[in-house]
């Protein structure tokens, strides 16, 4: 096992000299002290901890180096290329004063800017670069999972990935937020992976997470075990998932609870967090993971964010409600007869569940158009036209303002204010032509 590490290690240095990009993490050392970023993005120096995620960096396919904590990169300040200029940590921008190359020397590995030709070195406290040489310790850290299948003396990283990626898989069918994501009820139709029929599709999905957090920049995966990631990219993959911010968070706090369960210590589970919240922009698709993209959200968006809810499920709250309030028995409504089935050609949405769920289904979508739902996978409206709808149902101007009045109180007991109550209003008194059947009766 060990010469095996050190080909690893080896075959990392070969890329850090400039063949190549690495992806391994390293430390910058040389004497007793190691570059590092702090708490507040300072380029610092630290004595030597190979456990301080602060003092780990990786070198990207860009010529970053970037610090693992943080993100922040090495950048020649205000993009200068005089001798003595300081070096800081700064966001990725691009810049070639932010682009370095690693070159082998005679006791070490010197750094070169790219933007320059001179050298990054410690100076006075500070970080600069220079026209004299000078030459770091590249310390190549174990990876996540060579450290990990090791510590946990699993025969391959294939075991490790399956052991870890189905515990944080069975995790996440437990919890609340996140189960009906896998147990085939949302979205409609998908698969249900917690069923004994469907163990193949539970498996296929804990190797396809193997595969993907596998990869080159996540765990760094090498001995061979573990087969590449060829599905498709994580925006795809969740298009048709209402996925906000506490469904999100919920996935990551699973993920990394199953990993402290497992022994990995507060570094790396800092590093594999960073990494999970690295993919919200693919993964977390709701105006509630990105509230400063809307500065004008709709009635939808607004309370949507401020409940921290998706789209969808405010959606479905009201409707709901809606529903329960018209099928409750214990409080007889006048709208009962609607949905009863005693009406000639119409269904019993009480005994029959199809017809129920459609009928959710469709009053989820209309009432997401009305609301002005921006998440960009609501589900359009699949539904007949209001009019064909509501064709044979005597539904007279007592009936539409009564099925209204509960939506709008509904709406006032979650604490939707009267100006947004009253654009719902509405907006649901416009449908009157086509819901409203027998409007122009008396009673």
């Amino acid at each position: 096992m060990i010469s095996i590490k050190l080909a690893s290690s080896l075959f990392c240095i070969l890329l850090v000299f400039g063949f190549a990009s690495c992806v391994e993490v390293f430390q910058l050392t040389y004497g007793q002290s190691a570059v590092g970023v702090d708490a507040s993005g300072t380029l610092t120096t630290y004595n030597i901890d190979a456990n301080d995620v602060k003092q780990q960096w990786s070198l990207t396919s860009s010529g970053y180096v970037m610090n693992v904590a943080s993100s922040l990169v090495l950048d020649v300040a205000q993009g200068k290329t005089e001798p003595r200029s300081q070096v800081i940590a700064w966001a990725a921008n691009g810049g070639l004063n932010q682009m370095w190359t690693f070159n082998k020397t005679s006791d070490g590995t010197s750094i070169v800017s790219k933007a320059s030709g001179l050298f990054f070195k410690p100076f006075s406290g500070y970080y600069v670069i220079g026209s004299v040489s000078f030459s770091f310790r590249v310390v190549v850290l174990p990876t996540l999972c060579d450290k990990y299948s090791s510590a946990l003396q699993m025969p391959n990283e294939l075991t490790f990935t399956n052991t870890v990626f189905g515990g944080i898989l069975n995790s996440l069918m437990k919890d609340s937020s996140t189960a009906r994501y896998f147990d085939g009820t949302f979205p409609a139709g998908s698969v249900n992976y917690t069923q004994t029929p469907n163990n193949n599709n539970y498996n296929n999905l804990v190797g396809h997470l193997g595969q993907f957090f596998a990869q080159p920049g996540a765990l760094n995966c090498t001995d061979g075990t573990v087969s590449p990631y060829t599905r498709a990219n994580m925006t795809f993959v969740h298009r048709n998932m209402p996925i906000g911010i506490t469904q999100f968070n919920s996935f990551n706090k699973q993920a990394i609870a199953f990993l402290a369960s497992a022994g990995v210590t507060a570094a790396d589970q800092a590093s594999v967090l960073a990494l999970l919240q690295s993919f919200k922009p693919q993964i977390c698709n709701q105006p509630d993971c990105f509230p400063d993209q809307y500065p004008n959200p709709s009635i939808c968006t607004k309370y949507a964010i401020a409940l921290s809810l998706t789209d969808y499920d405010l959606v479905d709250f009201v409707v709901v409600s809606v529903l329960a309030n018209i099928t409750n028995n214990d409080n007889i409504s006048p709208l009962r007869h609607f949905f009863d089935g005693s009406i000639p050609g119409t269904r019993n949405f009480f005994t029959d569940t199809a017809a129920y769920n459609v009928l959710h289904l469709h009053l989820t979508q209309f009432f997401g158009a009305a609301l002005g739902c921006q998440a960009k996978n609501y589900p359009a409206y699949a539904g007949r036209s209001l009019k064909a709808a509501h064709s044979n149902l005597p539904i007279a101007r007592m009936d539409f303002d009564l099925f209204n009045q509960i939506l709008i109180d509904i709406l006032a007991n979650a604490g939707v204010s009267d100006s947004d109550r009253a654009t719902v209003l509405s907006v649901l008194n416009n449908t009157a032509p086509a819901v409203c059947t027998n409007c122009n009766t008396s009673n």
